[in-house]
């Protein structure tokens, strides 16, 4: 037993009196909240997901949240619905981080309603849904990354661009190409690096025309794309770029023209 005839949290624990537990978390039981999160993190139980997100949501600790994020992650995919709920509430940008984090960390489970929250009214959930679909690199979430590139909103099509960066799928290459030609500066040198990344010839031409976008960005991103795929095709137009204006361009066109040769060899 506790101070004072209350059933410790060992016993709790031993006993996997979830109820027990999780009246301990909304009391904080005598401040040893720490404690009773990691003992409804290893029983695992999907009746704790509620009180742990609702905890999670409303901790000011960095630490305690991160804790907190651990037991969801243990409990897996139960929780995954109520923190992709939980995003809508967040008011924090670092409370929204940590969701995204423990979402990561449940992996494959969690693809398919991360995939779905895309499409949701809210901006943050589906900038956070595309950023933890990113980091997973599940290649079940192109098609819905694809898609979310011709969202209304430009926060979330940049976080769709830099999620296919990480997931790397030859599925996306028209689309971020149409992107490239057409989108928002902020997005094109996002559609630029994640056509680099796959790496198939198709871009080159696009990449090539790229290279003579009005900004510097866009076309610091193109020439480096031309040096990860390596086509000689981008030879020429990679040494006008040696004359850019921007000291940036004419250093990455360098290293693509380097990559390109040494491919060749």
């Amino acid at each position: 037993m506790g101070v004072f005839g209350e059933p410790s949290i060992g016993e709790l624990e031993a006993s996997k009196n979830v109820k027990g537990l999780i009246e301990a978390l909304n009391y904080k039981f005598g401040g040893r909240l720490l404690e009773v999160v990691r003992a409804l993190g290893k029983i695992g139980d999907s009746r704790a997901v509620e009180p742990l997100v609702k905890a999670l949501k409303y901790e000011d600790s960095y630490y305690v949240r991160k804790v907190i994020a651990e037991a969801l992650v243990k409990i897996g995919e139960p929780a995954v619905e109520p923190l992709i709920e939980a995003l809508k509430d967040g008011d924090s940008y670092y409370i929204r981080r940590d969701i995204v984090e423990a979402l990561v960390k449940i992996g494959g489970p969690a693809v398919g309603l991360l995939a779905k929250a895309l499409e949701d009214e809210d901006i943050y959930v589906k900038m956070s849904a595309a950023e933890a679909l990113g980091k997973i690199g599940d290649s079940r979430a192109v098609e819905p990354l694809i898609k979310t590139l011709s969202d209304g909103y430009i926060y979330v099509r940049m976080r769709a661009a830099e999620a296919l960066i990480k997931v790397g799928d030859g599925r996306a290459v028209k689309p971020l190409i149409e992107v490239l030609k057409n989108d928002d500066f902020n997005v094109q040198w996002r559609a630029a690096e994640a056509l680099g990344n796959i790496g198939d010839g198709r871009a080159v031409e696009p990449l090539i025309k790229a290279l003579k976008h009005e900004d510097s960005h866009v076309r610091w991103s193109a020439a480096e794309a031309l040096g990860k795929i390596g086509d000689s095709r981008a030879i020429e137009p990679l040494i006008k770029a040696l004359k850019d204006k921007n000291s940036g361009v004419k250093k990455e066109a360098a290293r693509a023209l380097k990559k390109i040769k040494a491919k060749k060899r």
